[in-house]
């Protein structure tokens, strides 16, 4: 993207999220780099050797506690351009440029958005052992509960149930993943659920073959609670199915920022919502992951061609 080496330090808050979003932006910028995670930055004065030591030219931080290190960082050498993905809240002002989603709908003097987030994902259509080359396939990405969804046994037991019919009426495969917060009790049920079938579960053993799922099934269905992964979904041009859960924000507070997000995506028929079937349609895959890059490369070059 330049045809300088650059040299970016990258600091995450160490939930999956945020880790994807700053591995994605480091494969889509040419650049020596340093990823950092909050929890290991025990005291200022390690953070500051650390810079001393790497001398970045750019800072890119995401999460809520890594929000506060750029004042650290200017403090030190007002000339390291930095960078936020997400809301910054009261430490934007020492930030030079901030990406926030749209459905966050936060808006700085310095910031730009994107409908979808940036990500680490990619399609891959290598050999994959466990699909069966007979059959249509299903990839189901299941999340878990979080301020806005519930997420328990019960719904989790009504979504297996869902799957196991929707499967056998339509001569489907399913390829199921899960996430870290859908938590060790759900995921066991769901492994013992489709034991013995034909259907594959991947049980948290080695990588994950998201890229594998994304690279060789022909529909999608995802639970309502991931932003992100939804996002992920969007760069396959292949139909993707939101699976509602009960949803505590809407109950109390009315539409969330998820319910913004989804009807984006619905009117520019890349989402449905799962009702009991699936169809086929296509659309023109989303990936800002690249445009967000780039941004953040064009905005360093300003800056350092104005300072």
């Amino acid at each position: 993207m330049t045809d300088n080496i650059l040299k970016c330090l990258y600091v995450h808050s160490g939930n999956a999220g945020d880790i994807n979003c700053c591995k994605g932006i480091v494969k889509n910028i040419n650049s020596e780099y340093k990823i950092l995670e909050t929890n290991h930055i025990r005291k200022s004065v390690e953070f500051i050797d650390t810079i001393n030591q790497f001398s970045p030219n750019i800072f890119i931080a995401t999460g809520k506690n890594a929000a506060p290190l750029a004042q650290v960082v200017k403090e030190y050498n007002p000339d390291i351009f930095t960078v936020f993905l997400k809301n910054p809240n009261k430490f934007n002002i020492y930030y030079d440029l901030i990406w926030t989603p749209e459905h966050d709908n936060i808006q700085y003097d310095n910031s730009f958005s994107t409908l979808t987030t940036p990500h680490n994902a990619s399609i891959d259509t290598n050999y994959f052992s466990v699909i069966n080359l007979n059959k249509k396939k299903l990839g189901v990405l299941i999340g878990g509960k979080n301020s806005h969804y519930k997420f328990g046994l019960s719904e989790i037991k009504k979504l297996c149930d869902n799957l196991k019919n929707l499967a056998h009426k339509n001569n489907l495969q399913l390829i199921i993943t899960c996430s870290k917060r859908t938590g060790l009790n759900n995921q066991i049920y769901i492994q013992k659920y489709f034991m013995h079938t034909e259907h594959w579960v991947w049980r948290g053993k080695g990588p994950n073959p998201f890229n594998q799922i994304l690279g060789h099934c022909d529909y999608f269905l995802v639970t309502a609670d991931s932003i992100n992964m939804i996002s992920e979904l969007c760069i396959t041009g292949k139909p993707i199915f939101i699976y509602k859960l009960p949803n505590f924000f809407y109950r109390f507070f009315g539409k969330s920022k998820f319910e913004s997000f989804y009807n984006k995506l619905i009117d520019l028929n890349i989402v449905k919502w799962f009702e009991s079937e699936i169809d086929d349609w296509s659309y023109k895959p989303i990936d800002n992951t690249q445009y967000v890059s780039k941004k953040i490369v064009e905005e360093y070059t300003n800056y350092v061609r104005n300072n």
